[in-house]
């Protein structure tokens, strides 16, 4: 067997992901898009130059080449590339050139990246265990057959559910921003978003909805690129009932993790259910049972695992919720090697069978698909429900709010009731986790004197150095406390304010004789409604 037929029937076992396309006198061309490998037995240099500028011709824009030189003369392959007409080479973007000298040698890259798969093959050489050639691509023919024969009825079944998901994730978005003034994050959690201590509270379709929402348009189009990675070749595979059923089992899974975090932040997004298709899949074509062809699972091995692993280092990074991505990974990874999701589904070689249908589809796979589409379509509508996340975007309408110590007040309806604080002379109304706007009230039980009334900007002013709340980290003063005067009502007026737009107005009000302050925080989201009701909050304060 001459060097080039060992060197090429080697390459082909090495490598599976290469399908032969071309053979010629001179050699053989291996082609796997966006990967041209050239195989060439370099005996002519003049023919050689010419081979290599046809090749290179032939290579489409963007994709990558690499051409091997066999040089079975030991003409020197250094001698052999440098005589290459660079102009030959122009319209390939990225073209890596090695050379092997054979037989028995060791190979040696004289210009570009070790390719592995080289000196797999020339290590199979030397170790003798090279099969005829033509075999070897007579195996590899029929291997592309059976997966040929396996993709056409795949590729004729459309992803309905991963557009569907895209679909509504980008109009749950879209509403996001109008609702949220711009700031998709601060209405999430009145649209269904995550919040640990509501979820232990009982409100469970937390646990399902965050799946459609997303914190800004980075967030959005990351998870979108993988869902569409990950899950069309899955939906096709699966048929949507069983493809819902995991990524809504494995959404769920990430919710749960997430939501036993020591903190109680707010949360969102499709990565937990796309963790679960990830690890899915990896799954899949590591232990096919039977499901896949051989040649489409030993191929995608590495292209599968190796985003799982980049993945994995990147939940870890600040910001990233790693919890939901454990989570959801877990549960996708464990549904696809126990064979519960892939129960039903033909073999392999029968996947072509006209008389086979195409998906199994028992009585517990239809129930299954059809409840995760009920759940999660009604964890969304009960989210929107009792979140009434539209109101964010119009004036509200004020009602009346009791605090303790005889306190009411008439403010905006707000997505947490009143807590008291420390011992209960103060109150927090409202959180900018969830609402566009919050108040902290603090009324002393000290009573104001008639002589202290007398000197209402005196008494104000020793209210502010008592229960001034101080500067806000992160904030900074804008107006100083200063004194003014509302339909004969003297106040003192404070106000910090952030760089992300955040705003912290305080007023130190006299109802009666009883002193209170008012601390009025409002985020960027706020819209203008909402700040004109806020600022008119204060005033409507009446201290029994």
């Amino acid at each position: 067997m001459n060097p080039l037929d060992s060197l090429t029937a080697a390459l082909l076992e090495v490598d599976r992901s290469l399908v032969v396309s071309a053979r010629t006198e001179r050699g053989v061309q291996l082609q796997a898009p966006p990967m041209r490998v050239t195989l060439a037995d370099v005996l002519d240099l003049p023919t050689f130059e010419a081979d290599v500028k046809a090749w290179s011709e032939a290579v489409k824009p963007g994709e990558r080449a690499v051409i091997v030189a066999v040089d079975a003369r030991r003409l020197g392959a250094e001698e052999v590339l440098d005589r290459l007409v660079p102009s030959a080479l122009t319209q390939v973007r990225s073209v890596r050139m090695a050379s092997v000298w054979v037989p028995g040698e060791a190979p040696k890259h004289v210009r570009g990246a070790t390719w592995k798969s080289v000196d797999a093959a020339v290590k199979l050489v030397d170790a003798g265990g090279v099969a005829d050639p033509a075999a070897v691509i007579a195996r590899r023919a029929q291997q592309a057959d059976e997966v040929s024969d396996f993709m056409a009825p795949l590729l004729q079944r459309k992803p309905v559910v991963t557009w569907a998901v895209a679909a509504v994730s980008v109009l749950l978005f879209g509403l996001q921003m109008l609702w949220g003034n711009g700031e998709p994050y601060v209405v999430a959690p009145r649209m269904g978003a995550a919040v640990p201590s509501l979820i232990f509270q009982g409100e469970v379709w937390r646990l399902l909805a965050p799946m459609l929402l997303h914190g800004s348009i980075a967030h959005l189009a990351m998870n979108m690129i993988a869902l569409f990675g990950f899950g069309t070749f899955l939906e096709r595979f699966l048929g949507w009932r069983r493809y819902l059923l995991l990524y809504v089992l494995a959404g769920l899974g990430g919710s749960i993790a997430s939501a036993l975090r020591p903190t109680d932040v707010v949360a969102v997004g499709a990565s937990g259910g796309i963790w679960g298709l990830m690890v899915a899949g990896a799954v899949l074509v590591t232990w096919p049972r039977g499901k896949l062809p051989a040649l489409v699972s030993q191929v995608q091995k590495q292209r599968a695992w190796t985003p799982v692993g980049i993945n994995l280092l990147y939940s870890f990074t600040p910001g990233i919720d790693w919890l939901a991505h454990l989570g959801g990974g877990l549960v996708g990874g464990v549904l696809v090697f126990t064979g519960v999701i892939l129960s039903g589904i033909p073999p392999a070689e029968t996947s072509n069978d006209p008389l086979a249908p195409p998906l199994a589809e028992r009585a517990p796979v239809k129930v299954g698909g059809l409840l995760a589409l009920v759940a999660l379509t009604a964890a969304v509508a009960v989210a929107f429900a009792f979140g009434r996340p539209w109101e964010l975007a119009s004036k509200p309408t004020p009602r009346a709010v009791a605090f303790g110590s005889g306190a009411v007040a008439q403010l905006p309806v707000l997505a947490t009731a009143p807590k008291p604080q420390g011992n209960g002379s103060s109150w927090l109304y409202g959180t900018l986790q969830q609402d566009p706007v919050a108040f902290v009230m603090v009324f002393p039980e000290v009573k104001v004197s008639d002589e202290q009334l007398a000197d209402l900007e005196g008494t104000l002013r020793a209210t502010v150095a008592v229960f001034d709340p101080g500067l806000i980290d992160g904030f900074h003063v804008e107006v100083k406390s200063e004194l003014r005067d509302r339909g004969g009502r003297p106040y003192l007026y404070h106000r910090q304010v952030a760089a992300d737009g955040r705003a912290a107005d305080s007023y130190f009000l006299i109802d009666g004789h009883r002193t209170a302050t008012v601390m009025v925080l409002s985020s960027k989201a706020a819209s203008s409604g909402w700040r004109e009701v806020a600022a008119e909050a204060p005033f409507t304060l009446k201290l029994n």
